[in-house]
C-alpha cells in the first residue's frame, strides 16, 4: 500500500509557459476570490453558531417546562465561574467573601 504525501504527489496535465508577472497576477486574483469566499463562509458560520445557541436555549427551556409539568425541578441556572484568570481570581475571592458576609 503506497501513500502519497504532499512531497511525492505530482500534478499531471498540460503545463503552459507563463511569465512570472502573469503568474503573480493570476495568484493574486485567485487569492482575492478565495478571501471573499472565506469571508462569506465566516459570516455563515457566525449565523449558524448564533442560530445553534438560540436553539439550545429553546431546547433547555422546553426541557425545563417538561420537568415542571412532571412535577420535577428544572435545571438550575449556574453562572460562569468567577475563579478563572488571574484578575478574576482576586475578584472572585472578594465576591465570594462578600457573599459569605451577606449570608451571615
Amino acid at each position: 500500500m503506497q501513500h502519497n504525501t504532499p512531497s511525492t504527489q505530482s500534478i499531471s496535465g498540460p503545463v503552459e509557459a507563463v511569465s512570472s508577472e502573469e503568474l503573480i497576477q493570476r495568484l493574486t486574483s485567485e487569492n482575492i476570490e478565495l478571501r471573499q469566499a472565506l469571508s462569506l463562509k465566516d459570516a455563515q458560520v457566525d449565523e449558524l453558531t448564533n442560530a445553534l445557541a438560540i436553539l439550545k436555549e429553546l431546547v433547555q427551556e422546553l426541557r425545563d417546562e417538561i420537568a415542571i409539568l412532571k412535577g420535577l425541578k428544572p435545571k438550575p441556572k449556574i453562572a460562569p465561574s468567577l475563579l478563572e484568570g488571574s484578575k478574576k481570581k482576586a475578584n472572585g475571592r472578594r465576591d465570594f467573601n462578600e457573599a459569605l458576609r451577606k449570608e451571615s
